[in-house]
């Protein structure tokens, strides 16, 4: 956790993203601010935790696919193409195109090397798989010099090379599990290398960003008790919906890794229902469960009735996907007394949906470029419904989500010790924390 934590400094350099407008007052972490998701320090942390995380799931994915020969892999190259693209403007909005693009050429040689890492793999050639790792850990510290650099020293050279190093080990973790055979180990590693990329790279990154630049972002912060509940709820839903369309890929194509990718979208679902529970009580909990894991099933029956050619058996998958997102959306208004309108969620809901299905669809008829760039749609998606259900949790309980989370002093200004992957909402007690993220996780279904 130690190496994690410093490991954060690296991708600062990321976090030159597109400010965007809104602010609070500046204020030190011993005030107390008005408890709101909605600034333009919380905005910036929040593209960035998109931007990083889907870089992750991204990565790990196009590595399994290069190993398996699959159809979709230039598809896939091109996404990450694209996560580069926005990285790369808005790094530029902060340092100009100069640095940008000598960032950008050093990432962009990042996601190569994990690319020849896998095929490599997929030739057996052991000594090209080293010499990979061996060239992305000297790359490494080549973006550290420059973060150091863009930084004036704020970023520490010694501590970016290690952040950017450990997420580079989860990913090749991941990946040489899944080559072992070992899928569950495979799947377990990447929702971790996810929860890295949000939970401490991105924290620490729009943390130190927001303090440098105060004036790009109205003196607002990114570390804020607000701020960390809308950040899980980036996580979570956006790890739904991008393990929720492996699942369907891999059932479609009777794929060996199919239950572990089934155990990792449940494992997501449980986590939303012990939060659940653990503010509403377990009834609630149980509720929220049966019917989260509920539209999981629907989306397994339509995968089946398309497999099997069956226009009937699809059509009641579909109907039956309509139900839950009325029955969901009831759910979260009551849950939330009336806060979150039964007509928005369903609204949000049934996007949600729509593009699971759509990237599906895709992906069956062989339009993988369409497949991948609904995919992207919707993933963006969940980050927009976290936005609005954190938005309506802190409105619903916001003397729980004012202020700022302690601070423990560090070499990093204070961010590094901060960033335990075994504490997701930080200073709020774990059972407050893990009811936050369900809520938020529900109107993200939405």
């Amino acid at each position: 956790m130690k190496a994690m934590n410093k490991a954060t400094t690296l991708l600062l350099i990321l976090v030159m993203l597109i400010p965007v407008g809104g602010g609070a007052a500046l204020a030190d972490s011993h005030q107390i601010e008005e408890a709101t998701v909605d600034t333009a320090a919380l905005e910036m942390r929040s593209e960035i935790d998109r931007l990083l995380s889907e870089h992750g799931f991204g990565t790990i994915t196009l590595m399994r696919k290069i190993f398996n020969k699959e159809p979709d892999v230039e598809q896939l190259k091109e996404l990450a193409n694209l996560n580069s693209q926005d990285l790369h403007a808005g790094f530029a909005s902060v340092y100009g195109e100069g640095p940008a693009d000598e960032f950008i050429a050093l990432w962009n040689e990042h996601n190569a090397l994990f690319v020849e890492y896998a095929t490599a793999a997929a030739n057996n050639d052991q000594q090209a798989m080293q010499n990979a790792m061996d060239k992305m850990e000297q790359g490494s510290h080549k973006i550290a010099t420059l973060q150091a650099e863009v930084s004036e020293g704020k970023l520490p050279e010694a501590a970016v090379a290690e952040m950017l190093i450990t997420h580079e080990q989860q990913v090749k973790a991941s990946f040489d599990a899944y080559v072992a055979g070992d899928y569950e180990t495979s799947y377990a590693m990447q929702s971790e290398a996810m929860a890295y990329l949000v939970n401490t790279m991105s924290k620490t990154l729009s943390t130190a960003y927001a303090e440098q630049f105060p004036e790009l972002y109205d003196n607002s912060k990114a570390l804020t008790v607000a701020g960390n509940l809308r950040s899980d709820l980036n996580l979570l839903l956006g790890e739904h919906f991008a393990v929720a369309g492996t699942v369907m890929q891999k059932r479609f194509q009777d794929a060996p890794d199919f239950e572990a990718s089934l155990a990792a979208l449940n494992a997501n679902t449980g986590k939303q229902a012990a939060a659940t529970t653990s503010i509403y009580g377990e009834e609630a909990g149980n509720q929220f469960a049966a019917l989260w894991n509920s539209h999981n099933e629907y989306y397994l029956q339509y995968v089946d009735a398309v497999k099997n050619n069956n226009a009937e058996e699809k059509e009641a998958a579909v109907a039956n996907l309509g139900q839950f997102r009325d029955e969901f959306s009831q759910f979260m208004s009551t849950a939330t007394e009336g806060i979150l309108d039964a007509d928005t969620v369903s609204e949000a809901l049934q996007m949600h949906v729509d593009t699971t299905l759509g990237t599906f669809d895709s992906f069956v008829a062989g339009d993988y470029a369409k497949a991948w760039t609904t995919a992207r749609e919707g993933y963006a998606h969940m980050f927009a419904t976290a936005k609005t259900t954190s938005a309506a949790f802190v409105q619903q309980f916001p003397d729980k989500f004012a202020g700022f989370p302690a601070m423990p002093e560090t070499g990093l200004g204070g961010m590094a010790g901060m960033f335990d992957m075994n504490s997701i909402l930080w200073s709020l007690p774990f059972l407050i924390i893990a009811a936050l993220l369900v809520f938020s996780r529900r109107k993200v279904l939405e």
